[in-house]
């Protein structure tokens, strides 16, 4: 029977030297098999080549798709609203192209700068650039809504 706690027997070692000659032994039978291989092919000139598969082809930023674009523009028409309480009314109701091109790049540079938050020690620079950035756009949103709503409104 098994005792869990055996005094007096030296503690046991595991030998590392099976696995590891299993290990040697089938590296040599699948090279001399490779070898055995290319040896009875029928043409001795044959050569091995290595293909690795090519990488996708990633799309250029310019080049969204329309659910992209629309996702964009819903992420950062909801980003400026977190950002401008104030606004929230107007945001909800701007529809023309120069706001949806504000709402993809704010939220193009709102989430780059989140991605770059972790990073913070080492890059300070790019971290206060894109702050920067995210401060212009939502700048220039306001001007903006505030001129169209003095055009609405006059």
């Amino acid at each position: 029977m098994y005792e869990p706690y055996c005094y007096g027997e030296p503690p046991r070692k595991f030998s590392r030297g099976l696995p590891i000659g299993i290990l040697l032994l089938a590296m040599v039978v699948i090279g001399a098999y490779l070898f055995v291989g290319s040896a009875l092919s029928n043409d001795p000139q044959q050569s091995s080549a290595i293909v690795f598969p090519h990488p996708p082809q990633r799309q250029n930023s310019l080049e969204l798709s329309e659910g992209a674009t629309m996702r964009l523009m819903h992420l950062g028409r909801a980003r400026l609203g977190m950002a401008l309480p104030r606004y929230r009314p107007q945001l909800r109701q701007a529809r023309e192209p120069c706001f949806l091109d504000l709402f993809q790049a704010y939220a193009l540079a709102a989430t780059t700068l989140d991605e770059l938050m972790p990073e913070y020690p080492a890059r300070v620079e790019l971290i206060s650039e894109y702050r920067q950035v995210c401060s212009d756009l939502q700048a220039e949103v306001v001007v903006l809504l505030t001129l169209t709503d003095e055009r609405l409104f006059s």
